[in-house]
């Protein structure tokens, strides 16, 4: 990319790395055809696993770092985004060299509101891979194969479907997934700490909301 446009702007948009690593498992267990059916503590815990890895802030900045001049690459935290929108954006537009005073209302919209979301039970996942076996088939992402053949409609990540073979929806999904443990966020901090300090160093940045 460098070589191509290397004169490129580049915006990385970050959130607070523990809550990073919460809501990239929810996201994974929100799918069933994503086969994460492991507790949080067992999928956020284990040394180097692909949550924690994703929320190594310095580590994935670092890369770009190699190719392009610190003074070309902008960090925007998502809880300026929501908190401060217009004035986030103005920031943004500032440092891409157009315009600071457009606004728009659609600043305002939230899509894809996580807490909208249902998380399939053991008994989705296990009805999911029976789908899956059934047909040969396996889905992906939010409107799998099986909605789409209207083979398995329920496993499809929307409240309002209704229900197949006269079995409520509700038998497959939780609406929530339990709350991290004291012990669970003490060792993502652990995990993410060297990695946020180096972050904090070459971004010079504080970011004091965060939790770490």
């Amino acid at each position: 990319m460098a070589q191509v446009v290397p004169s490129a702007k580049l915006i990385y948009l970050v959130r607070d790395p523990v809550e990073k690593v919460l809501r990239t498992y929810r996201h994974a267990r929100s799918y069933a055809d994503w086969n994460e059916n492991r507790g949080l503590a067992a999928a956020v815990c284990k040394p180097e696993n692909t949550y924690v890895e994703g929320a190594r802030y310095y580590k994935q900045i670092s890369h770009y770092a190699r190719h392009f001049d610190y003074s070309s690459i902008m960090v925007v935290t998502s809880e300026s985004l929501e908190t401060k929108t217009e004035e986030t954006m103005s920031r943004v537009y500032k440092f891409l060299g157009v315009s600071a005073e457009f606004k728009s209302p659609v600043f305002r919209e939230r899509l894809n509101v996580s807490s909208n979301r249902l998380f399939p039970n053991a008994l989705g996942i296990w009805a999911n891979r029976a789908c899956q076996k059934w047909t040969g088939v396996v889905g992906s992402g939010t409107t799998s194969t099986f909605s789409d053949k209207r083979l398995f409609p329920i496993l499809n990540n929307n409240k309002e479907l209704g229900k197949i073979f006269g079995i409520p929806t509700r038998l497959f999904y939780t609406s929530d997934l339990p709350r991290p443990t004291k012990t669970v966020l003490k060792s993502l901090k652990t995990a993410l700490k060297e990695d946020m300090e180096d972050f904090r160093a070459i971004t010079n940045r504080s970011f004091d909301e965060w939790s770490i």
